[in-house]
């Protein structure tokens, strides 16, 4: 359990995050995660439990990151990632830029909680979606700020969870905008939204 100001963490290993937070209370403020390279072994191991992301909180973590800017090169390199029942990322007023495939920007799985507040979302990769869920869905509460996705099957929001977003720009330069998977749902209310198939 710490606070942390002005750090960079950076990582340019295979199937490894630039900045791991696993059970502990933790506010960040102002820090850089960069990951710039690595190799993914499982493409699936990604996509449901943040392996290769960025930034991952598990295992019943508590993270407030705020003026933050993380940037991921990697493939499977997700942004912000909030894996299991009890974890709970809080974000905002942040910079979140992906490039390479299977790298959402804020994603959350096995029942995680994301609040986002005033963040600045780019992805260009496919298969990534700006907000995006995946197996064992969460919540996800969106407040404010621009997401955009430039892949191809990228929307700007990819729910298998309950997602509600509010006051935001959501654009899919590639795709379709929205996407729900299963029994599970996205709320908007007073969002500009554009995709494109």
């Amino acid at each position: 359990d710490t606070t942390v100001t002005g750090t960079a963490y950076t990582s340019t290993g295979d199937d490894e995050n630039a900045l791991r937070v696993d059970g502990a209370a933790v506010t960040l403020d102002g820090i850089t995660v960069d990951k710039r390279a690595g190799a993914t072994s499982n493409t699936e191991d990604g996509d449901f439990y943040g392996m290769n992301a960025a930034l991952l909180a598990t295992n019943g973590a508590t993270v407030t990151i705020k003026n933050a800017t993380v940037n991921s090169s990697a493939q499977n390199g997700n942004g912000v990632f909030s894996y299991g029942a009890d974890t709970t990322v809080n974000i905002s007023d942040s910079t979140i830029t992906t490039s390479a495939d299977n790298s959402g920007g804020i994603q959350t799985t096995g029942g995680g909680t994301t609040n986002a507040e005033n963040l600045t979302v780019t992805t260009s990769g496919n298969s990534s979606a700006a907000i995006r869920s995946d197996r064992g869905g969460g919540t996800v509460n969106v407040t404010g700020g621009s997401y955009t996705s430039n892949g191809y099957n990228s929307p700007a929001v990819y729910s298998t969870a309950a997602i509600t977003v509010k006051n935001a720009k959501l654009t899919a330069n590639n795709s379709e905008s929205l996407v729900i998977e299963g029994k599970n749902s996205i709320t908007l209310e007073n969002c500009t939204v554009t995709g494109n198939m």
